[in-house]
């Protein structure tokens, strides 16, 4: 499975240099996530919100990430992703 993650990893770089979106930005950092790379997870989730903060909250769709992101010194990006996608929800964002 490691070599489909790393397939997966470059077709969503590829992607996003032709076209930042924040749902490629969320499919590459779950796969980072997968692969046990949480730092760079949460920053291409982070980057997501940056993009499209009405797409939502990508770490909270993702139920890997929030249980191993609660690990000492990784609450901050993940209370900060909490809060940019609850701010998109509260503004009646109907993407989910």
């Amino acid at each position: 499975m490691a070599g489909e993650l790393d397939r997966a990893i470059e077709a969503y770089r590829r992607s996003i240099e032709v076209h930042p979106t924040a749902e490629a930005h969320t499919y590459l950092g779950w796969t980072y996530s997968f692969q046990g790379k949480l730092d760079e997870a949460m920053a291409e989730c982070m980057r997501a919100i940056e993009i499209d903060p009405e797409f939502g909250n990508p770490v909270q769709r993702h139920r890997r990430l929030p249980d191993a992101a609660r690990s000492p010194g990784r609450r901050d990006p993940v209370a900060r992703a909490g809060q940019a996608g609850a701010s998109a929800t509260s503004r009646g964002s109907s993407r989910t």
